[in-house]
């Protein structure tokens, strides 16, 4: 499988930025699922719209069963990643099916993991391309 891409969402970019860049991951995870590709979709999320954005977007793609989430850069801090964590728990009770996680720089919360998924892969950060 491949991981979306996981374009930036600096806190200081202009809204619009962020929302041009989800849409860009969204399409790219699309077109590599059409061409036969197991795509991941990278859930790129700083607020609560942005997990209301996904909560929906899940619930209308049910084909949507993996997604990844990175924990290296603006979730490396234990308490963001907490934060993270929970709304990835109430993204998958809200779509009422279970979900994978991959979460990408996660090594250090995989008791967080456990706690709160059934089906999650840790994957080093090194790889980013």
């Amino acid at each position: 499988c491949a991981i979306a891409p996981n374009y930036s969402f600096f806190l200081d970019d202009p809204r619009p930025n962020h929302l041009f860049n989800r849409k860009r991951s969204i399409i790219c995870a699309s077109e590599w699922s059409d061409a036969g590709l197991a795509a991941v979709q990278y859930l790129q999320a700083v607020t609560a719209a942005d997990w209301t954005f996904w909560r929906e977007f899940l619930m209308a793609h049910p084909e949507v069963g993996v997604v990844a989430k990175e924990f290296q850069t603006g979730f490396a801090a234990p308490a963001r990643a907490a934060w993270a964590f929970d709304e990835l728990s109430k993204l998958q009770d809200a779509v009422k099916r279970p979900l994978h996680v991959v979460a990408i720089g996660a090594a250090r919360f995989k008791a967080l993991m456990k706690l709160r998924f059934d089906h999650w892969t840790i994957v080093d950060s090194v790889p980013y391309m």
